[in-house]
């Protein structure tokens, strides 16, 4: 059965479900969020979501992190450089 897991085509087993999909590819279902055919499932759904030919599915990371930059003018928004730190002297 051919499916389309993050935009590239794959063929899996017939009656093959969500977390096998994920257990094959090894990703963690704790670690990521996952979409099927448009729908973001709850993590309890994973097993029991039986795949159909022409399938969709997405597998979403939510990453953290990084460093808020202040500034006295709400109206400010730094360039990329001067984000990553090119030219940027902060406050």
């Amino acid at each position: 059965m051919d499916i389309r897991v993050n935009g590239k085509s794959e063929t899996v087993p017939s009656g093959s479900t969500v977390d096998a999909v994920l257990a094959v590819k090894g990703l963690d279902p704790a670690l990521i969020s996952v979409e099927h055919n448009g729908r973001i499932l709850e993590k309890s759904d994973l097993a029991g979501t039986a795949l159909k030919d022409g399938d969709e599915l997405e597998s979403l990371f939510f990453m953290g992190g990084g460093e808020m930059i202040r500034h006295s003018d709400p109206g400010f928004f730094p360039s990329m450089e001067e984000c990553i730190g090119i030219g940027w002297q902060g406050e």
